[in-house]
């Protein structure tokens, strides 16, 4: 079976796996949408975690779709490893997601909790099912499963007593707050960083047990649409306790939304018969 490297949007609100780190760079041209900031004073308006939360979940539902080119490149120790890899990506909803390899055409397709490996051809190569156990046992799908950035339905349900807790204020039209998850066997506590003029997220600093740390950072917020912003640049970093530190850095480039992307360009071919 070919194998190719495999490039997800990170999840967010949902706990990391321990070995990835991710840079996005986007790329966009010919705007002529106004740069009017989504929240002028935030002082006065953003005062809960649930007050952030809106503004990010009002600026991510403008989005229908997505497709962006991807060029990854994955480092150790601030050293490549390997040749840089790129992608075509397509994105629906909060859950359906397509990459297809430039260099081999090799598809991944993530559709709920199902991701399944194609060849070039459109054959089913091999996939796996990743989900609660709950979900599986009820037959319930997920619907979380390739957000653009942030899930924020999944973070009201995970964090339902924080929503309302207040937020610190860090000027600019920042504010951040922070969350204890119920299960800390692999994240002990998060910290966000929200940018409200933007509706976008800032930092993302996670503590794992045993005293490693991922920290995910989202900067220089471009226009996509009218009042529909996406960062431009991210790096998500993982530091274990040795010392040893792990990133991925990615160029976007050629992005699109609301184009219209039918359901079946994320459809999950049947596995074959032998």
């Amino acid at each position: 079976m070919d194998k190719t490297c495999e490039f997800r949007m990170p999840k967010r609100f949902r706990r990391p796996r321990p070995v990835l780190t991710l840079v996005i760079l986007l790329t966009v041209t010919g705007i002529v949408w106004g740069e009017t900031p989504i929240v002028q004073d935030t002082k006065n308006s953003v005062r809960t975690v649930e007050d952030a939360l809106d503004i990010v979940e009002t600026n991510y539902k403008q989005i229908a779709d997505l497709t962006f080119d991807a060029l990854v490149v994955y480092t150790m120790n601030k050293k490549p490893q390997g040749s840089p890899a790129k992608f075509h990506m397509q994105q629906k909803g909060g859950y359906m997601l397509r990459q297809t390899a430039a260099d081999t055409g090799i598809v991944t397709i993530m559709n709920a909790g199902l991701t399944a490996y194609l060849d070039s051809q459109g054959n089913f190569q091999g996939g796996f099912e990743v989900d609660t156990v709950g979900n599986m046992l009820s037959g319930t799908s997920s619907t979380s499963g390739a957000p653009y950035y942030w899930d924020v339905q999944g973070f009201r349900r995970e964090f339902p007593g924080i929503t309302m807790n207040l937020v610190e204020q860090k000027g600019s039209g920042v504010v951040a707050f922070q969350a204890l998850p119920k299960d800390t066997t692999t994240v002990t506590r998060i910290i966000y960083t929200v940018d409200c003029q933007h509706g976008i997220p800032v930092e993302e600093l996670m503590d794992l047990p045993g005293g490693g740390s991922q920290r995910t950072s989202h900067e220089a917020p471009v226009l996509v649409g009218p009042k529909v912003w996406l960062p431009t640049e991210e790096t998500a970093t993982t530091t274990d306790p040795s010392g040893l530190v792990i990133e991925w850095q990615t160029k976007i480039s050629n992005i699109k939304i609301n184009q219209g992307l039918p359901d079946n360009v994320f459809a999950i071919p049947k596995r074959p018969t032998r």
